[in-house]
């Protein structure tokens, strides 16, 4: 087949040739004008597409039919190339050419192509070609012109188009004033023809880094009015915020201009302006007429209260005297609650020494559109940060200053600081410390011990004290006792100013305590009248007084099966006095276990009555007919002896003429 094929081939060949012979005399025949291999985008002017103009040109040509007939013949096809529509003659250059010596095969040889090189079409306009042959019999011929238009500028010539010039805000009464589109008017421009696009976005800013990749949101030739259209639902879809309007444009010939500078616009739909803005409140002040210290360490807070037409996606935007706070959204629950950062509180009080007005107001964002001033939502806040004693120190506010120095406690007879032992029980301490630096008169220093106010041990700053003084102030032993043992019970002092409401202190002084000796609970007589143990608390048939131990189970005894408590009971003589009666008292061991002596509580008994009871009862002694019993347990923890509470009754063993008769 492949044989077959090439025979074929060879006599199309020489068919062709002798066509071509024939028609070569057969009468005149224009020479063909060559084809500029760009798109033309308008046949009507033959406008090229501007894209294809940054580069050069290549340009078809079809042959010429009388061919060099012997050797040293040689024929030569040039490309004119001249500028505007009808050019004279001597306007045309040759700017590009072929040689065709003897032998030309025009098989092989035609079609060909110059090449139309940028530089003489690098500035735009109209350029005409065509097709010159200079024959090998010294002959000339030309071809008809060809016509194009070169244009590679687009609108603006490659600056950015000025902005859409367009209403701000657009509200829902913007968009029924305009059901055919918001208005967005392009600025004249040179050149502009009926012919040029545009293509115009509209959305959320920011502006996407991609948008000109993305379909626009509308596009069309440009109006001869220059007011481009964004559509109503486009607006309504895409709802509040801050949004942009942006374009390009695109003349006849493709070349598009790189985005327009960005329309930046307000879009607040629904009902705006909000038409009852409520003033701001700071509750804080609202309840005392001021700010404190105090106020800035538990949060101070600005609260704006809804409005008409409120929005769950609106912005509160608090100013505090000339600080503007970030946005919040102001969501949907009935009020907003913004927290002042504090350090805003410091900066806005600044360096005063006491109370300062401090305008607060907010304002509505809807999207990127703001409502509200100091007129509609103002108020005037009175803070007071004023501390007396040394500057605060950060972080701010924190009641601690690190500047104030620190005091020590001493026992009683005793040089070793923060320290008080078992032989301190009972016994007042001493807090030792040193004024701290900006001391004023009439100052109030305030000890706390755990926590407590050791109101004994204020001291008032006098006219003649200055920093580093050492004043000591005593502890009564109540505070320490309440304060209890540990190995770091804190103990600071407060500065308070009769000019200030606010107060900053001391760091803690941690003390050593293991002065305060335990003591559990009194033990109980569950037989008791009244004051009285008397004939009718006799128990049982061994006519004993019970005894009620309480549960010594957990903290902070902590006891358990097969520890030992021992009771103890005192027999005194008379209704005064210490003088006990001997051989009446009564010590008792008992080791606690499940059934008789339950860690829980377990009843005990003074008994026998003979022994322990009716020595009270002694009419013609020096007591007299009553006497009276006390009653403790003990119990030992790491080898010292833990003693309770003391509980005491009168006891009367009588009815009224003898001791309680008992069969």
């Amino acid at each position: 087949m492949a044989s077959v094929d090439k025979k074929t081939s060879a006599a199309r060949a020489r068919i062709d040739y002798l066509a071509q012979r024939r028609e070569q005399h057969s009468g005149p025949k224009a020479l063909d004008p060559p084809e500029l291999l760009a798109r033309v985008v308008d046949s009507t002017d033959g406008t090229l597409h501007g894209e294809d103009l940054d580069r050069d040109l290549q340009v078809k040509f079809l042959g010429f039919s009388d061919l060099p007939a012997l050797p040293n013949d040689e024929s030569i096809m040039y490309l004119q190339f001249a500028s505007g529509a009808t050019p004279a003659e001597a306007d045309y250059e040759d700017v590009a050419e072929r040689s065709f010596p003897f032998p030309v095969d025009p098989q092989t040889a035609f079609p060909f192509e110059l090449t139309l090189e940028r530089k003489h079409f690098a500035i735009d306009g109209v350029y005409t070609f065509r097709a010159r042959l200079y024959s090998y019999n010294f002959a000339h011929d030309k071809s008809l012109p060809t016509t194009r238009i070169f244009d590679s500028t687009p609108p603006y010539n490659h600056k950015e188009p000025e902005p859409l010039t367009i209403a701000s805000p657009i509200t829902d009464a913007v968009l029924a004033a305009n059901p055919l589109g918001v208005p967005a008017i392009l600025d004249e421009y040179d050149d502009r023809a009926a012919s040029d696009e545009y293509f115009l976005w509209y959305g959320k800013l920011p502006l996407p880094d991609n948008l000109p990749g993305t379909p626009p949101t509308v596009t069309d030739f440009v109006p001869n009015d220059l007011t481009l259209r964004i559509p109503v639902n486009i607006i309504r879809e895409l709802g509040d915020g801050g949004c942009y309007a942006v374009y390009a444009l695109r003349d006849k010939a493709q070349n598009r201009t790189p985005l327009s500078d960005v329309t930046a616009l307000g879009v607040a739909l629904g009902t705006w302006p909000p038409p009852d803005l409520q003033r701001v409140e700071v509750p804080q002040a609202t309840f005392k007429g001021f700010l404190d210290f105090q106020d800035a360490l538990d949060g101070v807070d600005a609260v704006v209260k809804t409005y008409t037409g409120r929005k769950g996606t609106d912005y509160i935007e608090v100013t505090w005297g000339t600080t503007v706070l970030p946005l919040e959204t102001m969501g949907l629950a009935p009020t907003k609650s913004i927290r002042i950062d504090p350090d805003v509180l410091r900066s806005e009080y600044g360096a005063a020494t006491g109370p300062i007005s401090i305008q607060v107001s907010y304002r509505v964002f809807r999207g990127t559109e703001p409502y509200g001033s100091d007129i509609e939502t103002g108020i005037t806040v009175v803070t007071n940060f004023w501390l007396p004693g040394p500057t605060p120190t950060d972080p701010w506010p924190d009641p601690i200053n690190g500047d104030i120095p620190l005091g020590d406690v001493f026992g009683e007879n005793s040089t070793t600081p923060n320290v008080l032992t078992r032989a301190h029980n009972n016994k007042n301490a001493n807090f030792v410390f040193k004024l701290y630096p900006n001391v004023q008169a009439d100052e109030i220093v305030k000890i706390y011990w755990n926590g407590e106010h050791v109101v004994e041990a204020d001291y008032t700053v006098l006219p003649t004290d200055k920093e580093g003084y050492e004043k000591t102030q005593v502890i009564p032993w109540p505070y320490i006792h309440r304060g209890g043992n540990g190995d770091e019970v804190p103990v600071w002092y407060w500065i308070n100013s009769p000019n200030s409401p606010n107060r900053q202190r001391s760091d803690d002084t941690l003390v050593e305590v293991n002065a305060v000796i335990f003591k559990p609970p009194a033990p109980t007589f569950p037989d008791k009248k009244g004051q009285f143990l008397n004939c009718d608390s006799l128990d049982g048939p061994d006519y004993a007084i019970r005894v009620q131990v309480p549960d010594l189970s957990g903290p902070p005894y902590n006891l358990g099966i097969g520890d030992e408590v021992t009771l103890h009971w005192v027999a005194l003589a008379g209704t005064a006095g210490e003088t006990p009666i001997a051989g009446a008292e009564k010590d008792e061991p008992v080791t606690l276990d499940d059934t008789t002596w339950p860690v829980t509580g377990f009843i005990w008994r003074v008994q026998p009555y003979a022994t322990h009871l009716l020595p009270t009862y002694d009419p013609l002694g020096p007591g007299g007919s009553e006497g009276r019993g006390r009653i403790t347990y003990s119990y030992v923890v790491d080898g010292e002896t833990i003693t309770s509470e003391e509980s005491e009754a009168r006891v009367t063993m009588f009815l009224g003429n003898g001791s309680c008769p008992l069969p």
